[in-house]
């Protein structure tokens, strides 16, 4: 296991991809920063490579480079705010059932895999600077023989003591235009759903999956989960919140975004293979992205997508 540092005294890090047998070549420059000391450490979880970056407060996040996927974030306190499936498969090419698994360039069933694939891409480690850890997807032949299109995807992960914050910047590299969707489908765990409230969406219009795609408006305060829920809030509030768990605050290019909503109670949660049939009861997803229809980027233009995640707990 390699471990690498982030300090306040001095060094910023760069990981560049070495040609041979995938090492890294690590690169140091001097830099002021007063910011806490980050240690990031190279390792593999379940047979998949994983990073695992932690905080001197004593919080840490795990991340596998199979689809860039954060599994766990911990407090410093020790209590972990994801909920990772017990019977998530980690055979390197399904996507790994929790956490935050990143959607690009399709939400949902469509023309390509489910979700897209950037959740079931090897991810590259590009840099740890600034005490923000950066990974990178580009465009390859796996790829465009699913979506014909370059792109270069940044995905930024900056952890505090109590918060978390994960950017994803999508650049159109080619010379034409392209159009996508994007999402970071954030599993929380939650002590009991039965007693969960997500708050900060009411007035907002949603789509119900489960109704046919119907479009409603939202009327109550706080949202509770008494069935399977499914809902796509959409040009959402730039804040919403998990009392008592959370406040998240989403950012985007253009400052519009949407936010699903969903838990997959009894009969869903009993269908899929890679979940547990009780974990509906201690999770709940709060999904930023851009996915009640299709952004458009034009050649050489970026799209950003930011959640700040800040613990209640």
């Amino acid at each position: 296991m390699t471990s690498i540092s982030s300090s306040s005294t001095a060094t910023t890090l760069g990981l560049i991809a070495g040609a041979a047998a995938g090492t890294l070549l690590l690169a140091a420059r001097k830099r002021n920063n007063s910011s806490k000391k980050l240690i990031l450490s190279q390792g593999k979880i379940n047979n998949l490579e994983t990073l695992t970056l932690k905080h001197s407060s004593g919080s840490q996040v795990i991340i596998y480079k199979h689809g860039g996927t954060i599994a766990s974030w911990k407090l410093p306190n020790g209590k972990e705010m994801l909920l990772l499936s017990k019977n998530a498969v980690f055979n390197g090419k399904k996507a790994i059932r929790g956490g935050i698994p990143l959607v690009f360039p399709q939400f949902g069933p469509g023309k390509l895999p489910n979700h897209g694939f950037a959740r079931t891409s090897e991810w590259n480690t590009n840099s740890l600077k600034n005490n923000i850890l950066i990974l990178e997807l580009k465009d390859n032949e796996e790829t465009r023989k699913l979506w014909n299109h370059q792109f270069q995807l940044f995905y930024e992960i900056e952890l505090n003591a109590k918060s978390l914050r994960t950017k994803l910047i999508v650049k159109n590299t080619g010379k034409s235009d392209f159009e996508f969707q994007a999402l970071l489908h954030t599993y929380y765990k939650v002590p009991d759903i039965k007693s969960t409230f997500v708050k900060g969406l009411k007035g907002s219009s949603f789509m119900d999956k489960l109704k046919d795609g119907k479009v409603f408006n939202e009327t109550r305060k706080q949202i509770n989960f008494t069935e399977e829920t499914d809902r796509i809030y959409m040009n959402a509030p730039s804040m919403v919140t998990l009392p008592g768990i959370a406040k998240i605050e989403v950012q985007t290019s253009g400052k519009d975004h949407d936010i699903v909503v969903w838990n997959p109670h009894i009969a869903k949660s009993k269908r899929m293979g890679d979940f547990g049939d009780d974990e509906w009861k201690n999770m709940v997803c709060i999904e930023p992205g851009y996915v009640a229809k299709w952004k458009k980027l034009a050649a050489d233009e970026t799209f950003e997508l930011e959640q700040n995640i800040s613990s209640s707990l």
